[in-house]
């Protein structure tokens, strides 16, 4: 399938039918919906700030051509690294890979060029549609996934939504009764991330929500009992993943692509351990100063701001 693909052109209109569903999908779906208004407005023109599924006149004028000048363009040698995980040798690794991929043709390497950030430079949108609750998204964008202030992000945003005993969980819903669900994380890229939190909530109350959810970021912040916990809970989960090969296999991809190069288990611990309180301080104090911090709301037509 890697080297060889058949791409029937008789198969990809039927298929591209079944992918304008699946973003119209994503279009009803206030999760969704939200998720891609706020790409588009906090990268804007850049790569990340356009939906990956594409818009409908696009994938309603996809043609066989299309697919295999894509793969000519970006599935060769230079591009492929084979990661191997499992009750195998070495020798036995590279002979299978040696065996399977050998032939593929040569080209130079796809380096995307950095780009800059060209988002809007409003901190709110507010898009309409008929609904119950206000869906709200705080996020800004972030630095290079292999700087320690991105890594220091990642344990910040398990510092406020770990689970149900941390603060998000506690405060926001437990505590105030301000929505179901609330959730923050941070994604890390080769060039720059984006740290979010994701709230549902009453349209009479979203201000309340969002002033809450802000305070949060700040009273955590130098919360050093509160990281311990985040690291306890972060070497947890990478303990069970690497108690299977799917998840050796999928850490080990995504090291290999924001990273250059998958680690060991004990550097993966290391990363963690070495997190400081003043690494989170600093980082926050970086990214989500109150003014950088970007509001995209998905609200009801009759919302009163």
């Amino acid at each position: 399938m890697l080297r060889v693909p058949l791409i029937p052109a008789g198969k990809i209109s039927v298929e591209m039918k079944n992918i304008i569903e699946e973003l119209r999908m994503y279009l009803d779906d206030p999760d969704g919906l939200l998720w891609i208004l706020n790409q588009k407005f906090l990268f804007g023109g850049h790569p990340l700030g356009k939906n990956s599924l594409g818009t409908i006149e696009a994938l309603s004028a996809f043609g066989q051509d299309h697919f295999f000048e894509f793969r000519k363009r970006y599935y060769h040698s230079a591009n492929l690294t084979v990661l191997v995980v499992g009750n195998i040798t070495l020798d036995e690794a590279v002979r299978e890979s040696e065996e399977n991929f050998t032939g593929m043709e040569a080209r130079e390497e796809n380096v995307r060029d950095f780009v800059p950030l060209t988002g809007d430079p409003e901190r709110e949108l507010i898009h309409r549609k008929e609904l119950e609750q206000v869906h709200i998204a705080l996020t800004a964008p972030l630095g290079r996934a292999s700087e320690k202030s991105s890594k220091s992000m990642v344990m910040f945003s398990i510092m406020l939504s770990g689970g149900m005993s941390f603060p998000l969980f506690q405060e926001v819903r437990d505590k105030r009764g301000l929505c179901y669900a609330i959730s923050a994380n941070t994604t890390r890229n080769s060039d720059v991330g984006e740290f979010s939190i994701a709230i549902g909530t009453d349209p009479k109350r979203y201000r309340e929500a969002i002033d809450v959810s802000m305070g949060l970021i700040e009273k955590s912040k130098n919360d050093e009992d509160l990281l311990q916990k985040a690291k306890d809970l972060a070497l947890g989960n990478l303990a069970l993943q690497f108690e299977h090969t799917g998840g050796i296999l999928r850490i080990a991809a995504s090291s290999a692509l924001i990273d250059g190069a998958p680690k060991g288990y004990d550097e993966y611990v290391q990363d963690i351990e070495e997190i400081t309180i003043n690494d989170v301080v600093s980082a926050v104090d970086t990214y989500l100063r109150p003014e950088q911090v970007r509001r995209v709301l998905l609200a009801p037509k009759g919302l009163k701001t």
